[in-house]
């Protein structure tokens, strides 16, 4: 690019071309650099979260199972005075085990009613609304997932009474003090300590 004036000779400093930063329009030093600020969490911590989520719920009595709901066609009326029967409360979230276009065009324009899958379950959704309203089918896809079972059924290794606890086993007193008794019956007898002759003065 062309130089605003002529290095030496003009008396004025030295420039370069229009476009370096210092100009008025010119070039951007640091200019923006887009990138994406999104943050993911580790699968475990999100699988913890959702429990703990679905426990309060719980523990709250917010919690409504269904059996069936059978919609032969999408029908809002239909589903609002149903809702109002099993689940009375400013809003609720109702959980599918899998897709159902009747029940969810029936509760689109509920304006504080949700309509999700198993699929689609977050900790967002269930603290937002006020009951949770599930399906057996859900509740069992949930329990499969997020479900803790006890494979052994017993106390496990940091439980009290695990073999984390640090107890001895029954029978290891007795074993050790015959194994002291026997070691003591075959164990040689002391030998005397030898005298020291007198030094003679």
């Amino acid at each position: 690019t062309r130089k605003a004036w002529r290095q030496k000779g003009t008396g004025r400093a030295r420039q370069g071309a229009r476009s370096a930063p210092h100009w008025t329009g010119g070039g951007i030093v640091f200019g923006p650099h887009p990138r994406s600020y999104r943050q993911e969490f580790p699968r475990k911590m999100r699988q913890g979260a959702l429990r703990s989520a679905l426990s309060s719920k719980a523990a709250a009595g917010e919690i409504i199972l269904f059996e069936d709901l059978a919609l032969s066609a999408p029908s809002t009326k239909t589903l609002a005075q149903w809702l109002s029967k099993v689940a009375p409360s400013k809003s609720a979230l109702l959980v599918l085990d899998g897709p159902n276009p009747a029940i969810q065009l029936s509760a689109r324009n509920l304006p504080h009613v949700r309509v999700i899958t198993t699929d689609n379950v977050n900790v967002y959704d269930i603290l937002r609304y006020d009951r949770l309203v599930l399906s057996l089918g859900a509740v069992r896809v949930l329990e499969a997932r997020y479900g803790r079972a006890d494979a052994d059924g017993g106390a496990g290794a940091g439980e009290p009474g695990g073999a984390g606890e640090g107890r001895r086993p029954e029978g290891a007193a007795e074993a050790g003090e015959e194994r002291r008794a026997a070691g003591a019956e075959g164990a040689a007898p002391e030998r005397p300590a030898p005298e020291r002759p007198e030094k003679e003065e």
